[in-house]
């Protein structure tokens, strides 16, 4: 297959990833709260790593935001290319991408459609995917 399919495809099956990375960084973000019993430095003269706990907690807690902007940036783009999917698209996504079933899984079972169908379906996902990816400025070749 082309390497625009492949690359298109990972971006769609690391979808249930971010979910589950953004609610992590959201719990992270809600308990980081400083100590009350904050250790302040005890290092004398300048210089050396001197950084009570507040500030630590501080820094992580702002990388933890940037991350999460981010993935929410991902989240987004991904579903507003499932917007553009038709019905049979949105469960070759949910049963594939993200509850990652076989082919034959999902064409013989949970969607029940011919081999050819199901392929040409799957095919038509991602080539719409791309499209939509290209448009909102999230994938740059292909």
């Amino acid at each position: 297959m082309e390497n625009w399919f492949r690359h298109v495809e990972k971006i769609l099956y690391s979808y249930p990833e971010m979910k589950v990375r953004l609610a992590y960084l959201n719990d992270c973000i809600n308990r980081m709260e400083p100590k009350s019993t904050a250790k302040y430095g005890t290092s004398l003269g300048g210089g050396g790593d001197n950084q009570g706990e507040p500030e630590l907690i501080a820094i992580k807690k702002v990388e933890f935001e940037k991350e999460k902007r981010e993935l929410e940036r991902e989240i987004r783009a991904i579903e507003r290319v499932c917007r553009a999917f038709d019905e049979d698209e949105k469960e070759i996504f949910e049963y594939k991408y993200c509850k990652k079933l076989g082919n034959a899984q999902i064409y013989d079972m949970a969607v029940p459609m011919s081999r050819r169908t199901f392929y040409r379906k799957r095919r038509s996902l991602v080539k719409k995917a791309a499209k939509r990816l290209r448009q909102i400025g999230y994938l740059d070749c292909g």
